[in-house]
């Protein structure tokens, strides 16, 4: 009975030193897949800015300002308001404060 039992363990810790040696293969080949992805990803990027999509962004689409409107004032300070101007008080965006707007 204890012949088996020696012959179990022994199987046992064979099977355990197999196993890990398949789940480093696995893990190495889970590494190199990773990598061929990434290289792959790299070597198919734009090659001259920012892209969306596939869609190239040219230095039109990226202005400073696209969602305001841009007032610049007679001091040539620029100050960014949303939808309308009002004649009065308006919020501006740039500066986080509301700003009194008079047309001159």
């Amino acid at each position: 009975m204890e012949i088996l039992k020696l012959s179990v363990q022994a199987i046992s810790a064979k099977l355990n030193t197999f196993m890990s040696k398949i789940e480093v293969k696995l893990f190495g080949g889970y590494l190199l897949f990773l990598l061929a992805v990434l290289m792959l990803a790299m070597l198919t990027s734009c090659s001259s800015g920012w892209s969306v999509a596939g869609y190239e962004l040219t230095p039109q689409d990226t202005s400073e300002n696209t969602v305001f409107i841009e007032i610049v004032s007679s001091d040539s300070v620029s100050h960014w308001y949303s939808d309308k101007i009002y004649h009065g008080d308006n919020w501006c965006y740039k500066h986080g404060i509301w700003e009194d707007v008079r047309i001159k």
